[in-house]
């Protein structure tokens, strides 16, 4: 499953960085999306315009892909 790939990762700084490259997301983002798909729960909080709700939608679209 994706999640495990990213969870027991050793190098999360390659993915974050690929994350940047293929995606619109900035490094925060990056970091909480990784941090947000290795934990069963997880708060993603910040000022207005941060770009919460877009993490949330990739959350949700990485989450409804099928990877085995």
């Amino acid at each position: 499953m994706l999640y495990g790939r990213i969870c027991w990762s050793a190098n999360h700084k390659t993915i974050i960085q690929n994350l940047k490259e293929l995606s619109r997301l900035d490094d925060s983002q990056a970091h909480s999306l990784v941090y947000s798909l290795c934990r069963e729960i997880a708060l993603i909080e910040g000022p207005p315009g941060t770009g919460k709700t877009f993490v949330g939608v990739e959350l949700m679209r990485i989450s409804s892909l099928r990877i085995y």
